[in-house]
């Protein structure tokens, strides 16, 4: 199986790669806020969580697909901060005043269960909002599933600055068979655009 690990904010810089992976990955796992906007497009309320009102067409027009997966439960604050207190819920019960902040347990073990069957990972983009520590767990979690996986039972590629940044805290960056800090040059290169310096080295 080939599988799908997307995170982040912006559906707009990832919109072209995952038009294009959603046609041939077993799976497209969702998190991060830029799963906020499918959840919008589904009418979910989501608190003080970050989204895109113009990208929620684009969301609406992906939920087509059926192997887009979204998170099953999540992790809510009131507020961004390692103090705030966090409660864990299903998506459709996110209060006003609540952020969303990371994805739940029930989702994190559904997608361990996923990726440990995969011959092929592309990860791009955290789960959490893992400028701090207390909401990167499902991130954690997911890259150490990854690193695990790759250099032998699956072919592993990790890409995004950010993303790198999780997979650093895990120590074991080593596993994974391709690690890009070029995360939006990865992305435009599944997309199937043109990057100027490998047309020059093509020619």
């Amino acid at each position: 199986p080939f599988i799908v690990l997307m995170g982040g904010a912006k559906i707009s810089t990832k919109i072209g790669a995952l038009e294009r992976l959603v046609k041939v990955a077993d799976y497209v796992l969702l998190g991060g806020a830029m799963a906020n906007n499918f959840f919008k497009a589904q009418g979910y309320r989501l608190g003080e969580s970050r989204y895109a009102q113009n990208e929620v067409k684009l969301a609406e027009k992906l939920l087509r697909h059926k192997n887009i997966l979204l998170p099953s439960d999540l992790v809510v604050a009131e507020q961004l901060s390692e103090r705030s207190r966090t409660r864990v819920v299903p998506p459709f019960s996110v209060r006003r005043n609540e952020h969303i902040v990371d994805i739940g347990p029930e989702t994190i073990q559904y997608y361990e269960l996923l990726l440990s069957t995969a011959k092929t990972i592309v990860w791009n983009g955290p789960v959490g909002v893992c400028e701090y520590k207390k909401f990167c767990t499902g991130s954690i979690a997911l890259a150490k599933v990854i690193a695990a996986r790759s250099s032998g039972r699956a072919f592993g590629v990790v890409g995004g600055g950010e993303t790198v940044a999780c997979l650093n805290q895990t120590k074991m960056a080593r596993y994974i068979d391709h690690v890009s800090t070029g995360g939006g040059a990865m992305l435009d290169f599944l997309a199937g655009k043109k990057l100027p310096a490998l047309e020059m080295l093509r020619d």
